[in-house]
């Protein structure tokens, strides 16, 4: 069976949104315990994750997983 895993629907505006809530992406990371270089990764679709790791930082901007991702 095939792990299920996610990518942003736009990381360029979740990296905007992210800003403007006032973290960077750093601290944004460490709010919602994911690795900060991981994170990069993700919003530059480098790598796709997890849905555990989608739901931290979909609740990290208060918002539902459908909204912030392509499932």
């Amino acid at each position: 069976m095939m792990a299920v895993t996610l990518i942003f629907r736009d990381g360029q505006a979740i990296k905007e949104e992210i800003a403007l809530l006032g973290f960077t992406q750093e601290s944004f990371a460490k709010l919602i315990n994911v690795d900060s270089s991981m994170l990069n990764q993700y919003l530059n679709d480098k790598k796709r994750m997890r849905p555990t790791t989608a739901k931290k930082i979909a609740n990290g901007l208060k918002k539902q997983v459908i909204d912030v991702f392509v499932v």
